[in-house]
């Protein structure tokens, strides 16, 4: 199963979530469905809005072929987002 790191950056003077996975044109093609997503051209990545409902939409979106890998998430404001999902760790 692929992991899907997220990690939080500021862009454009607004904290976003950032996703980044190797290009599989499945998973690209869901993560560009989530709700809220955006492409960053600067970055070459997609962002998500720094909201529990936009990483939940994303994780209902790659759920059955991708799992979220929170491994590397040290920022304390990320993890207070993440901290309510279930099995968010799975991938672990």
């Amino acid at each position: 199963m692929q992991a899907i790191i997220l990690e939080l950056k500021e862009h454009k003077g607004e904290e976003r979530i950032f996703v980044e996975f190797p290009y599989r044109k499945k998973i690209n093609d869901a993560v560009r469905q989530t709700w809220g997503i955006k492409w960053s051209q600067s970055n070459r990545q997609w962002h998500l809005p720094a909201e529990k409902k936009s990483v939940e939409a994303l994780k209902q979106k790659i759920n059955s072929f991708a799992k979220l890998d929170t491994l590397h998430v040290t920022n304390k404001d990320m993890l207070n987002i993440l901290s309510p999902l279930e099995d968010i760790k799975d991938f672990l």
